[in-house]
């Protein structure tokens, strides 16, 4: 048990600090049903970095090892399954592996009927080992769908009205220097860091109000739509990108944050509340 909180506790960790691309693609069939790929990879510095922190962690008479492949929990993606909506269920996971010596694992869900369907907004979850369930999954930020045969709806969260939230956070030059000089110095952390959302429909698309648009490679015709793309190491390239990281830091709702990013080069946010897809 001791060895579980602490590989889980690593996978949060590991995952802030920017070392995860993540991808997480709604498949929707003509009758309504379909599947959720979900893939998560984590560098190979990232693993020797969780081998040598568990080593760490282990006490006098005590041996902690760290998992081959942290993102390979079985019990975990059935266990998260059950939070995505009724008529979910856990399909596979395999583990996946990139040329540069990335690892992680793929994990496949099925649903009966997308409209039963929904999707943390955020991918810090995403990992089978990511967090979920009780209060946790009360708060997050979900994407739920309508469907008729043809029509696709999509719901997006919205910014929160939070009283005790600053809408436009007071600039402090003192304070967004040092976090300035801090953010430069964790750079490397951040890099590879990505995380995507899309929602693929069983034929071409006909007509549609979502801002992202994007080409199915094997038919070549538009099948896809981008609810979020964010690439840290684009954003992090751009003059303001650092800036921008800054700004947002007092924010609390991610949905809000989400949309300040749109507009950046690497990344695409889907600003519209609903979105409606013809095919």
């Amino acid at each position: 048990m001791k060895k579980i909180a602490l590989s889980v506790a690593l996978v949060g960790m590991l995952a802030a600090s920017g070392c995860i691309d993540a991808t997480s693609v709604v498949e929707l069939q003509p009758d309504g049903s379909g599947r959720v790929v979900e893939t998560i990879y984590m560098s190979a510095a990232a693993m020797g970095m969780m081998g040598g922190m568990m080593a760490g962690m282990g006490g006098e008479g005590m041996q902690v090892e760290a998992p081959a492949n942290p993102m390979m929990d079985k019990a975990k993606a059935i266990e998260k399954a059950g939070q995505m909506g009724e008529g979910v269920a856990f399909v596979s996971i395999k583990e996946v592996a990139k040329a540069d010596g990335s690892k992680g694992a793929q994990s496949i869900y099925s649903f009966k009927d997308i409209s039963k369907l929904k999707v943390a907004l955020g991918q810090d979850d995403m990992a089978p080992g990511g967090k979920g369930g009780g209060e946790a999954d009360k708060a997050k930020e979900f994407v739920t769908f309508g469907y008729t045969k043809g029509n696709l709806s999509i719901m997006l969260p919205q910014p929160k009205k939070d009283a005790a939230e600053v809408e436009e956070p007071v600039s402090n030059p003192q304070e967004d220097a040092m976090a300035k000089q801090m953010m430069a110095g964790m750079v490397q952390m951040f890099k590879g860091m990505r995380m995507r959302m899309l929602v693929k429909v069983p034929s071409e698309i006909k007509s549609t109000n979502a801002k992202h648009v994007g080409v199915a490679p094997d038919t070549k015709k538009k099948q896809y739509i981008t609810l979020m793309d964010m690439n840290i190491d684009k954003l992090l390239a751009q003059p303001d990108g650092m800036d921008k990281m800054i700004k947002m830091q007092n924010i609390k709702d991610q949905s809000k944050v989400l949309k300040m990013l749109d507009g950046i080069e690497g990344m695409k946010v889907e600003p519209s509340e609903k979105v409606t897809v013809k095919f």
